[in-house]
């Protein structure tokens, strides 16, 4: 809806407008490909912005001769209101932060030309440990104090959508199964780095 690979479908121009009399000019994570962590980065970006997003979907509503959102926009609008929704949106945004994000740093940043999948292997090591490490304390990470030194895999000093991380904090006390799938996410997160 946000940024369909067709531009003749959802709301492109007007959504990046809406955003920028709002105070926040992007274009929506490009979900409608399989590029490596872009619901991840679409997750953050929704939780990180919600009010505008929560605000953008009333918006579109009232574009209409008639009233109300067609069934696809108001799903969305539902899911951001719904509860296991948000839980996972917030497991996503903890697991790009932690894993996601330092990795893509590590085997993308600069310098980096000469450097392929077979050199990888000590950097797999450490995502696995990290991730073992989140499954045994998941507090290094959902703690309201943590921070990004002993939550992310790289010891970053600071998380790469700092807005994100606060609101998922904010979020927590309302999702209560927070913990548990989060726990289950990153075993089976770990399941898949060790293939």
């Amino acid at each position: 809806v946000l940024n369909n690979k067709n531009d003749k479908k959802g709301y492109h121009d007007t959504f990046r407008d809406w955003m920028r009399t709002h105070g926040h000019a992007l274009t929506f994570p490009d979900t409608s490909n399989t590029r490596y962590s872009s619901y991840l980065d679409a997750c953050s970006e929704v939780l990180a912005h919600f009010d505008k997003y929560e605000a953008f979907f009333r918006h579109i509503r009232g574009l209409r001769s008639y009233v109300g959102h067609n069934s696809l926009e108001e799903n969305i609008y539902k899911g951001l209101h719904d509860e296991c929704t948000l839980t996972e949106m917030a497991v996503m945004v903890l697991y790009r932060e932690a894993i996601s994000h330092p990795y893509i740093t590590a085997v993308r940043g600069p310098g980096l030309t000469d450097s392929n999948a077979l050199d990888n292997g000590p950097l797999l090591q450490r995502v696995i440990a990290h991730i073992d490490e989140l499954i045994s304390d998941p507090d290094l990470i959902l703690s309201v104090d943590a921070t990004p030194q002993r939550a992310t895999m790289n010891g970053a000093s600071f998380w790469d959508c700092p807005c994100a991380i606060a609101a998922v904090r904010k979020l927590a006390p309302s999702i209560p199964h927070l913990r548990r799938i989060f726990i289950a996410f990153f075993k089976e997160s770990r399941v898949t780095w060790e293939r």
